[in-house]
């Protein structure tokens, strides 16, 4: 399970999926986020890895190796290990996306004709160009900072954000 501040996972929730921020929306992100976590949580220890975001970024290499050996698969060689943490760098999949979004999008972000459907993600009214191979899609790579968000919110949508942080942690709190 990739463990993030759930400030940074909200900014990038809405950002990537062109949400407005509204007290409605944050509400609901907030306790789906939260569900989330509340449930991985109740999780055996032996069976979650949980890996801190930053480190995908910051120790990807070693990310992997924690990985390979939690499926079973502690014999992977340096070769593997750095064939891997290169072919899903940002640099790679920010390319791979852009050479998708150049066969199935014009100009304008529009579907080109003839297009694989496999290869394209059509949702809250964008399209968007699919890696079928990694997941990864327009938009999904930014160069977004763990706590960016305390300088791209406006003040009022920390304080929304804050608050329902604070009632969805209350209200976890009395099921428990």
């Amino acid at each position: 399970r990739n463990k993030r501040d759930i400030r940074d996972r909200l900014f990038s929730y809405f950002q990537f999926l062109k949400v407005s921020i509204d007290e409605q929306s944050i509400e609901a992100a907030v306790s789906k986020s939260l569900a989330k976590e509340a449930h991985y949580d109740r999780w055996p220890a032996d069976r979650i890895l949980n890996i801190p975001f930053e480190s995908i970024e910051n120790q990807s290499d070693e990310v992997i190796r924690k990985i390979a050996t939690f499926i079973g698969l502690s014999a992977l060689n340096e070769k593997i290990i750095r064939s891997v943490d290169f072919r899903f760098s940002k640099q790679q999949v920010r390319k791979k996306i852009a050479d998708l979004e150049h066969h199935v999008l014009d100009g304008e972000g529009n579907l080109k004709q003839g297009v694989n459907p496999d290869a394209v993600v059509e949702a809250l009214g964008q399209v968007r160009a699919f890696d079928v191979d990694s997941g990864f899609q327009s938009g999904h790579v930014t160069d977004y900072c763990p706590g960016d968000w305390r300088h791209l919110w406006t003040e009022r949508q920390k304080q929304m954000v804050d608050a329902a942080i604070r009632a969805a942690s209350h209200r976890f709190a009395q099921k428990s």
